[in-house]
């Protein structure tokens, strides 16, 4: 028991979040049905499917942060509290446990000699997951342009499900894809643009 809290409110608390979540439950079911019922596609499963990716990528993000940041103490170990304040902003929880678990190691084993990673040490993978990025072009710009296949790709397949099963979808519910496709392409197209302009292809400057 939580001190200083009854058990009995701590059971009402518990009861009333179970309701919650019960209730939440049920309404993200009525809409997705509402969804198929008036769209024939679950619009909202769509939505939480890509909330998910995001998730993923965030995670993925995190973990790659928190291995070069440990590439980069070895390589420099008297960088490592200006580095901390500069990544663990945004390297969260991941990016903590895995500076906390190589400290605790090199801690455990002083004698050990510790050697960078051949992959968290490439240059372009390092610049990637950089705030400048290669050549201006950053992580989540690829996140989001695989975001909007994914979108496309999903609109043709249930697209071609559907008139394989001699069915037909409706102009409202190829709008509603378009609708998702055209919110994606304004956080892509416009930034996208700007940088090709400013890119320099030349591929001598890559070598």
């Amino acid at each position: 028991m939580a001190k200083g809290i009854p058990l009995q409110t701590l059971k009402k608390l518990i009861s009333k979040s179970n309701i919650g979540v019960a209730v939440a439950g049920k309404g993200l079911e009525t809409v997705s049905a509402l969804s198929k019922e008036k769209f024939g596609y679950d619009f909202l499963g769509l939505g939480i499917k890509l909330i998910i990716f995001y998730a993923v990528a965030f995670l993925i993000e995190w973990y790659m942060r928190g291995k070069i940041f440990v590439d980069e103490v070895i390589e420099n170990p008297q960088s490592q509290t200006i580095l901390l304040t500069g990544i663990f902003g945004i390297g969260g929880f991941i990016g903590d446990f895995i500076m906390k678990q190589f400290l605790q190691d090199k801690e455990q084993n002083p004698d050990k000699t510790f050697t960078t990673s051949a992959f968290f040490s490439n240059k372009y993978i390092r610049e990637l997951f950089s705030d400048n990025g290669i050549k201006g072009f950053k992580y989540w710009d690829i996140i989001k342009i695989i975001t909007l296949l994914l979108v496309i790709m999903e609109w043709k397949r249930f697209n071609d499900m559907t008139k394989a099963s001699n069915g037909q979808v409706s102009p409202l519910t190829h709008g509603m894809f378009m609708l998702f496709i055209f919110a994606i392409s304004l956080t892509i197209i416009p930034d996208l643009i700007k940088k090709l302009k400013t890119t320099d292809f030349n591929l001598e400057s890559l070598k």
